[in-house]
């Protein structure tokens, strides 16, 4: 479920092991879910993390450049960060810097520091932040 309380991440270690084996072993993988935009890239996102040593912030401006579309929801991201945490000791991008960059490409005429404080305004609500966004 992609309902903003699904556990994804109890499936990281075994979703990796069996795109591994797949490209290992010569062959391709391909991931989609309903939409493919929040959970299959969250997948992907952490396979690139831990294959390629990349950050989560860096992976998912890979995989952003390959496939506009993708947007993890905010709980799937928590659990990339968290991820992350586990696998390098430190967080490249918090849900919160997430949110900020989800708004500036919402609105590509708003730097990030707009972004932030309109988020900031709005007690971390996306939505509301948008609302003030919209209104400038």
């Amino acid at each position: 479920d992609d309902d903003g309380k699904a556990k994804l991440d109890k499936h990281f270690q075994e979703c990796f092991l069996f795109i591994n084996h797949a490209i290992q072993g010569g062959g391709k993988v391909f991931t989609h879910c309903s939409a493919g935009v929040s959970r299959s890239s969250t997948v992907v996102l952490y396979f690139l993390m831990r294959t390629y040593k990349l950050s989560l912030k860096e992976a998912y401006r890979q995989l952003k450049a390959q496939r506009g579309c993708i947007a993890p929801n905010f709980n799937f991201w928590s659990q990339l960060v968290e991820a992350e945490l586990h696998l390098y000791g430190k967080s490249s991008c918090s849900l919160f810097d997430y949110k900020v960059m989800r708004l500036t490409e919402a609105f590509p005429s708003c730097d990030p520091h707009q972004a932030s404080d309109a988020l900031k305004e709005a007690n971390g609500d996306i939505e509301a932040a948008l609302a003030l966004l919209s209104r400038s």
